[in-house]
C-alpha cells in the first residue's frame, strides 16, 4: 500500500493526539514526500524527542525536527549549573546509574554526558533520565559503554570517544563504542561512507586496541 502526504500527516497528527507528552493544538505537521517536518512549541525534550518518533513511527522516510521548547510557568530556562545539578540527581534516583562514573555538565540547556556505564541499556536509560528533567533542551550522551568495568578498557573506550567526540562527520547520540577486553565495537548509524570508515580508523588505531568490530549502519 502506497502512503500518500495527506495520509502520512493524518496518521501523525492522530498518534500526537494520543500521546500524553505533547499537545497536538500546539504542533504543526507538514510533509512533503513522505519527509515529515514538525514546528511549534513542546514543554521538554523528552516531549520534542516523542513527537519527532511518533512520526518515524508513522511511516516518515524522514523526519525534520523543528519544534522549540517552551518553559512553562517560568521567565526564562534555569542556570546551566542547576541543571546539571537536576540532571546528576535524576540519574542517581535511576537507582541503577553509578553517578560516580558520569560527568554532566549543561551549556545553554545542552547536557554532556561523559564517562562510563556496564551496558547499553543503561546508557540509553540514562539519555532519558536526562531528557526528562525541564529546562534540557538537547542531550549529547557520550557514555562509552565498558562492560568489564577494567582500567584498561576505559582508558582504551576514553581514547576512542575524545578522537570521535570533535569530529564533524560523527553525532554522538546516534552511536554507541563498547569495549571489552579490549575489543571494540562500533554500534549505531552514521550518516555516510566515510564516516563509517573514519569511524573505524580511530578505534582501529587507538593504543592497546586488540580488534573492532564494525557494526555502524550507514543512514543517509
Amino acid at each position: 500500500m502506497i502512503i500518500t502526504d495527506e495520509h502520512l500527516r493524518d496518521d501523525v497528527i492522530n498518534r500526537l493526539f494520543w500521546n500524553d507528552l505533547v499537545n497536538v493544538a500546539d504542533i504543526s505537521v507538514r510533509v512533503r514526500s513522505g519527509e515529515v517536518t514538525l514546528s511549534g512549541t513542546v514543554p521538554d525534550y523528552a516531549a520534542r524527542q516523542a513527537a519527532a518518533q511518533v512520526a518515524r513511527d508513522a511511516g516518515a522516510v524522514e523526519v525534520h525536527n523543528q519544534l522549540t521548547i517552551r518553559y512553562p510557568d517560568i521567565s526564562a530556562p534555569p542556570p546551566d549549573l542547576e541543571l546539571a545539578a537536576c540532571v546528576r540527581d535524576a540519574l542517581a534516583c535511576s537507582g541503577e546509574l553509578d553517578v560516580s562514573a558520569i560527568d554532566v555538565t549543561v551549556q545553554s540547556g545542552l547536557a554532556r554526558m561523559e564517562g562510563f556505564v556496564d551496558t547499553r541499556r543503561k546508557k540509553e536509560r540514562a539519555a532519558a533520565m536526562a531528557s526528562s528533567v525541564s529546562g534540557i533542551v538537547s542531550v549529547s550522551n557520550e557514555l562509552a559503554v565498558v562492560p568489564s568495568g577494567d582500567p584498561h578498557d576505559k582508558r582504551i573506550a576514553r581514547n576512542i570517544m575524545e578522537g570521535l567526540c570533535p569530529n564533524v562527520l560523527f553525532n554522538m547520540r546516534e552511536m554507541t563504542v563498547e569495549v571489552d577486553r579490549a575489543v571494540v565495537t562500533l554500534s549505531g548509524a552514521v550518516p555516510s561512507r566515510a564516516a563509517y570508515r573514519a569511524a573505524y580508523e580511530i578505534a582501529r588505531y587507538t593504543i592497546g586496541v586488540k580488534g573492532v568490530h564494525n557494526d555502524l549502519e550507514v543512514v543517509k
